[in-house]
């Protein structure tokens, strides 16, 4: 497993309107950015160092990411889902 793993989710406007995985073997955090996989963090979901659930949850206007949305994560995540609009 790469010490980071990165990602795109959609490389236009959206908004992201949850997630649903599963932790990793470290502790971290799983981070949402804008524009780009090293753009500005716009939403950071905490995650323990145990096999534990992931559902954080996000208003109902969502999180809007004007300029596409990234995901960037190393071993604190094993799995992700995300749901946004496209």
């Amino acid at each position: 497993r790469p010490a980071t793993d990165v990602g795109g989710v959609f490389k236009g406007r959206t908004r992201i309107r949850g997630a649903q995985g599963l932790s990793g073997t470290t502790a971290g955090n799983l981070l949402f950015k804008n524009t780009s996989v090293t753009g500005t963090t716009l939403l950071t979901v905490p995650t323990q160092a145990a096999a534990e659930l992931i559902e954080p949850y996000i208003p109902d206007n969502a999180v809007l990411f004007d300029a596409g949305a990234y995901v960037n994560f190393g071993s604190a995540v094993a799995t992700v889902t995300v749901f946004y609009d496209g």
